[in-house]
């Protein structure tokens, strides 16, 4: 388990910890999705199969 603090930045911007970004094999340029739960917020890497497993979830609604 990672348990990591970020700062928010005048732009409401935040900085992925070293230990966050190596664990989501995080690059510059990468886009991430921010999913609301009842326990917090998820973070998870957006790839080419995370993105089409979302519009196919979207597209049956």
């Amino acid at each position: 388990m990672i348990f990591e603090v970020a700062k928010i930045l005048p732009k409401y911007q935040i900085t992925l910890p070293k230990e966050v970004r190596d664990f989501l094999e995080a690059e510059i340029g990468d886009k991430v999705l921010l999913i609301n739960t009842e326990a917090g917020i998820l973070i998870k890497k957006l790839n080419e199969p995370l993105i089409q497993k979302i519009k196919d979830s979207q597209s049956k609604e």
